[in-house]
């Protein structure tokens, strides 16, 4: 029926205040195929797992992300029986999911049209669950959390969101998914929020489907930990003469901070020589260093505020941006109050199609002002340690 891969993106290491090259994060590909397995009592179950080498283009998803790992199996109740194993995966940043085998677009409308809808039309679900890992099992906490966008039909329609196959029950009044959409080859997710969600994909006339679940957590550290602020060093930041304005250019990059890798939407500014300067979104910065010693609060009250030990208020629009791409900034030297003193740095600000803007600053001026250490090594790249000051 349906099978699966495996298969490596390179990465690019990250150059933040320092004047070297740029270069990409590291993203993992997986691919996920249907198979049939036999149980211990030698029964049929289906299944799913990676894909074999050389077995990509017969996988049904396709799952990308920054440190994507297979870590477990899973298996799940139907009527009388157990079926799986279906793989685990964890990651600490976000994953797209892609439906990479079934209708094309000429085989899903031709399949609306005639209202075959046990024809073999491909459906995408996306549940969150919690696991047992001492079971292996999930319980669904909630049906259709996550929607997919892109290829999707119903009644020959053009491409529309799930969202509208929504009902509402005329007397408990909760909305119900009342009809399976045709989703073309191609459709896409992207589980961007921390949680356990179980992703499924199937023929309506065809036995099994392909499973898998995505754990994402947290990026920063979950546990306890010292949260005495890290005495910032009299902040000899250096502000650089940059141009007023001109193109910043999309830059992501994976910084170790603390051991863990994490990928930043960054963006970089190109000298009369070539070389990248990358600039970190402030908020961004925050979000990844709150529970840490190097944790800092954000505020503004016309003058953009940090205040050193104090937890980060997360908004909702951290490791995240509504644009893509190069994109047009402002800058130049922006004054900046730490506890109460102001410290000129040198920022970009740029600002999406409603106007809204973004902060950027050079991580080593960040490391300096607020007393964290920012380092390059050859095995690690560009990293953070928030439990150590600044050193040169």
């Amino acid at each position: 029926m349906k099978k699966k891969t495996l298969s490596l993106a390179l990465a690019l290491i990250m150059c933040l205040g320092l004047t070297l090259p740029a270069f990409a994060a590291e993203q993992k590909t997986i691919y996920v195929q249907y198979v049939d397995v036999k149980d211990s009592s030698g029964l049929n179950v289906s299944g799913s797992r990676t894909a074999p080498a050389g077995e990509e283009k017969e996988s049904s998803l396709r799952l990308e992300s920054d440190g994507l790992t297979e870590t477990g199996v899973f298996y799940e109740a139907w009527e009388d029986t157990l079926t799986g194993p279906y793989p685990v995966y964890a990651s600490t940043s976000p994953v797209k999911v892609t439906l990479t085998e079934g209708c094309t677009k000429e085989e899903t409308l031709q399949y609306i049209a005639g209202g075959e809808f046990e024809g073999g039309v491909d459906t995408l679900c996306v549940d969150k669950v919690t696991y047992n890992e001492a079971d292996k099992s999930i319980t669904v906490l909630q049906e259709n959390a996550a929607f997919f966008e892109g290829m999707i039909y119903f009644d020959g329609k053009d491409p529309c969101t799930i969202r509208e196959y929504y009902s509402q029950d005329e007397d408990t009044h909760e909305e119900y998914f009342w009809s399976s959409p045709s989703i073309e080859i191609g459709s896409t997710v992207t589980l961007s929020q921390p949680g356990t969600y179980c992703i499924s994909e199937s023929w309506s006339n065809a036995y099994g489907s392909t499973q898998a679940l995505i754990i994402i957590s947290e990026s920063q550290p979950e546990q306890p930990v010292d949260t005495k602020p890290t005495t910032p060093t009299d902040p000899a930041v250096t502000v650089e003469d940059i141009p007023a304005s001109g193109t910043a250019i999309a830059s992501n990059q994976t910084v170790t901070v603390d051991g863990k890798a994490v990928e930043f939407q960054m963006y970089a500014l190109k000298d009369a020589n070539g070389n990248l300067t990358n600039y970190i979104k402030l908020r961004d910065m925050a979000y990844v260093l709150n529970g840490t010693k190097a944790q800092f609060a954000v505020g503004y009250d016309g003058t953009i505020s940090l205040t050193t030990g104090q937890p980060y208020q997360a908004g909702g629009t951290e490791m995240t941006t509504p644009y893509s791409g190069d994109r047009a900034y402002t800058g130049g030297a922006q004054t900046v109050k730490i506890d109460g003193k102001d410290v000129a740095m040198t920022a970009i600000t740029l600002t999406d199609d409603n106007g809204g803007g973004y902060n950027y600053f050079k991580l080593r001026d960040l490391g300096k002002a607020l007393g964290f250490n920012v380092g390059y090594s050859n095995e690690n790249g560009v990293f953070i340690e928030s439990d150590k000051p600044y050193s040169e």
